[in-house]
C-alpha cells in the first residue's frame, strides 16, 4: 500500500461459495460468498501476497468514509 488504508477479505476459495457465474479466466475473476472472511487491514508500506488458492476481496472502506488509496499489484504467472 502506497497511500491510504483499506480493508481486504480474504478466504481459502475451498471456503468460498461461488457464484452461477462461475470463473472468468479473460479478468482472472470469480466472485462468490463466505460466511467466515478473514479481515486484513492495510496500511501505508503494508504489503500482502496472495495464492491461487486464496478469494479477496480488495477495495474495501475502512469505516463510513471512502479514503483515497494508491497501490501496487504485480501479478505473477502461476506455474502449477
Amino acid at each position: 500500500m502506497l497511500k491510504g488504508v483499506e480493508l481486504i477479505y480474504a478466504a481459502p476459495i475451498s471456503r468460498l461459495i461461488a457464484d452461477a457465474h462461475g470463473y472468468n479466466i479473460e479478468k482472472d475473476i470469480q466472485f462468490g460468498e463466505t460466511t467466515v472472511p478473514d479481515v486484513l487491514l492495510l496500511k501505508e508500506g503494508d504489503f500482502v501476497i496472495f495464492y491461487p488458492e486464496d478469494a479477496h476481496n480488495p477495495g474495501c472502506s475502512v469505516g463510513t468514509h471512502a479514503v483515497d488509496v494508491k497501490k501496487a499489484i504485480f501479478k505473477l504467472p502461476f506455474r502449477g
